[in-house]
């Protein structure tokens, strides 16, 4: 038990905001905070890898990705084309030439503060596991912990997938208070209930896990506008959100170089830079 007064008095980080890693998500409201939980949502080959894997690279902090939904090698392509600001099909092409020192050296710019596990179906032990790894590795526990994705964990073997996923965000919850780091889980949204052009509803969450994460983003790649990347807010416990995901951020988008930017000034000041060097 503890009384309002005492709680003020602690130096204690808990809800303090990482650093941000897209201004434009800073300004609507948007922040990852330490011993919370976020859930990023979207249908399949919505982004939602992209986004998990743009934070861990631009946050600037110490970063733990369990990588089960995606191989090491196509992850490691992917990070390297974000920092290097080249094509996936180009760093391929760079690794096993005389070329590849670049690709390394740009990947070792973050080795110090970002880890992966790869394992492809890990279970709630393995993660926790993998944690206690990081802690001995940097002498802390990791500031952000991104679970990539949900229905790749094992929780049990009961044979009900969504009382399994409850219970895998049930855990999430528990590290990201028992470390003070921001766990966020990648997940699923069904393809029946929600617009194909639009960011999925809470609705379409599968396994009804919305009622522990304190924030809820639902991710969406524009099939039009293909320099748009949306952004829902479906659930913020700090600031505006719509379940119904209408209160959108639209970032814009670098796909063939896994790179989002704060708005399509942003990107179009990238593409200018790269012409002239």
């Amino acid at each position: 038990m503890e009384r309002l007064s005492q709680t003020l008095a602690r130096k204690d980080s808990a809800a303090t905001p990482l650093p941000d890693f897209l201004p434009s998500l800073h300004d609507a409201g948007v922040r990852l905070r330490r011993a919370q939980v976020s859930l990023v949502v979207g249908r399949p080959g919505s982004g939602k890898s992209l986004f998990g894997l743009h934070a861990a690279l631009h946050s600037g902090v110490r970063v733990l990705y369990v990588s089960a939904d995606t191989d090491r090698r196509t992850m490691t392509f992917r990070a390297a084309a974000n920092l290097m600001c080249e094509t996936v099909n180009s760093v391929e092409s760079m690794v096993g030439t005389s070329a590849q020192d670049m690709v390394e050296d740009a990947v070792s710019e973050v080795d110090a503060r970002v880890a992966f596990d790869w394992t492809s179906s890990p279970t709630l032990r393995d993660i926790e596991l993998e944690v206690q790894a990081a802690e001995e590795m940097w002498g802390d526990w990791p500031d952000l912990l991104i679970v990539d994705s949900l229905y790749n964990v094992r929780a049990d073997d009961t044979g009900d997938d969504y009382a399994a996923m409850r219970r895998v965000i049930e855990a999430c919850h528990d590290l990201a208070r028992s470390t003070n780091a921001h766990v966020m889980v990648l997940h699923h949204a069904s393809l029946n209930r929600s617009k194909e052009d639009e960011p999925a509803p809470m609705s379409a969450i599968l396994g009804q896990v919305s009622a522990l994460p304190e924030l809820i983003l639902s991710v969406m790649l524009d099939e039009e506008e293909r320099d748009v990347y949306k952004v829902g807010v479906v659930k913020n416990r700090s600031g505006a959100a719509s379940s119904k995901a209408r209160n959108q951020v639209r970032l814009a988008v670098d796909i063939a170089r896994m790179r989002l930017y704060t708005d399509r000034a942003a990107l179009s000041h990238a593409e200018k830079t790269r012409e002239w060097q």
